[in-house]
């Protein structure tokens, strides 16, 4: 098997692209941390899908396509990683120092803060999103693949092993927004840290603890709800329903905030009129 360290070397690609490098590609300044929604205007530029599906291993030949400018969501699967890719860049998910403080019991990330080989540079006042990008293509480092077997489906959504994210194609719609796929690769990437799920006599797919994989997609979609929600009204409660949904996953979850028993329902005045 071909790591894409090794297809860098094989054909000649320079390092993979940092976070800095894919925010000047995707037409960022330096001092823009928190522009408008995706959905209000913002367009992906062919060059800057091109630099997030380099950075990540994005499979263009088995997701049948090709990097181009985009607009918004669709239901191309290839495009739909690329839209939850560039969530990581633009969104507002705090600092490195926030992470830190708001790790709320995740076994995942908090291992992640003792691998100093790759989250080492990373300083208190950094973006979270280059601590986030930095978790994608340190975990994910044999691609990332649309799945047709059902084996994604079988672990809702999209599934990883051996370093490579499977994506399936029947599962992911033209419902599926930025915050879901970033919730989805955030997700996926703790499993190369963390024991795979645990299965139900009923079939029912879980975790234990919120230290697992379930735990860190909520971190990641609570990190993006509290921060951005109230800015983008269209999207607030269904972001919040996407917590939920890795909430329920998780057997015992105790003071894990992203999951605690006050916030199991929608607070009252939380997501502003839409």
């Amino acid at each position: 098997m071909i790591t894409i360290a090794a297809f860098s070397l094989l054909v000649g690609c320079a390092k993979t692209p940092t976070y800095d490098d894919l925010r000047t590609t995707c037409g960022f300044s330096p001092e823009e941390s928190t522009p408008e929604p995706f959905l209000d205007g913002r367009i992906i530029s062919a060059d800057c899908a091109t630099a997030l599906g380099e950075a990540t291993g994005v499979n263009w030949d088995m997701f049948g396509g090709g990097p181009h400018e985009l607009d918004g969501p669709d239901d191309d699967v290839g495009d739909l990683v690329i839209v939850g890719l560039y969530t990581y860049l633009f969104s507002d998910l705090g600092t490195y120092h926030d992470i830190k403080v708001e790790t709320y019991d995740n076994e995942a990330i908090w291992l992640a803060f003792q691998d100093s080989d790759h989250y080492g540079d990373l300083v208190d006042t950094d973006p979270a999103g280059k601590f986030w990008l930095r978790w994608l293509t340190t975990n994910i480092t044999d691609g990332i693949m649309p799945d047709d077997s059902g084996r994604a489906s079988d672990m809702m959504y999209a599934s990883y092993g051996m370093g490579r994210m499977w994506v399936n194609r029947d599962d992911v719609d033209a419902g599926t927004d930025d915050v879901f796929m970033g919730e989805a690769l955030a997700h996926e990437a703790a499993h190369a840290l963390v024991r795979p799920h645990l299965r139900s006599e009923s079939g029912i797919v879980y975790d234990e603890t919120s230290g697992g994989a379930f735990g860190a997609g909520a971190h990641w979609a609570w990190d993006w709800w509290k921060r951005n929600a109230a800015a983008d009204p269209e999207r607030c409660a269904p972001a919040y329903q996407e917590i939920l949904f890795e909430c329920v996953r998780i057997g015992e979850w105790g003071g894990f905030a992203p999951c605690a028993t006050e916030q199991t329902g929608m607070p009252d005045g939380v997501c502003p009129p839409s």
